[in-house]
């Protein structure tokens, strides 16, 4: 599924079969080249996810900033389709913080009080995610108001 279009790169795609994290490819057939960007649905932080994947040329550095920038610009529109088309936030099972402010942080390791997302969903009219945690609190925050910690953001 087309997501937007960079000129001169190509197409933002999201595939039927990927899954979680969310991320969307940039599939540039002239140079060979395939590019993995990851978002997120908590916060509004961008990151090449995985290898380039190389046929021909490598992507220079401004153009895989570019795409990165792109991503970023376009992150309503990849969290639109990437939850109409695979119905998942990818935050299920992590490890969460919640601060007294009502501020959500995804971290890595455990935290102090661990409590994991037992559910997540998003709805896109309002931007807002909706988190259920294993202790059966509930919390709503606007997308890209929060916290995620990944290994895989570069």
């Amino acid at each position: 599924m087309k997501v937007f279009d960079v000129p001169g790169v190509g197409d933002a795609l999201i595939f039927p079969d990927d899954h979680p994290p969310p991320h969307v490819h940039f599939v540039h057939r002239g140079e060979g080249w395939t590019v993995k960007v990851r978002f997120s649905f908590l916060s509004d932080v961008v990151g090449r996810y995985g290898e380039i994947r190389m046929v021909g040329h490598r992507p220079t550095v401004r153009t895989v900033n570019d795409v990165l920038n792109e991503v970023e610009a376009n992150l309503q529109r990849c969290r639109e389709r990437w939850w109409s088309l695979r119905g998942t936030t990818g935050l299920d099972g992590r490890w969460a913080e919640v601060s007294p402010t009502g501020m959500v942080r995804l971290p890595l390791a455990p935290p102090q009080r661990p409590r994991r997302v037992a559910r997540a969903t998003y709805r896109a009219q309002t931007k807002e995610v909706r988190l259920v945690l294993d202790d059966g609190s509930r919390h709503v925050i606007q997308a890209g108001r929060g916290i995620e910690e990944a290994e895989e953001w570069s």
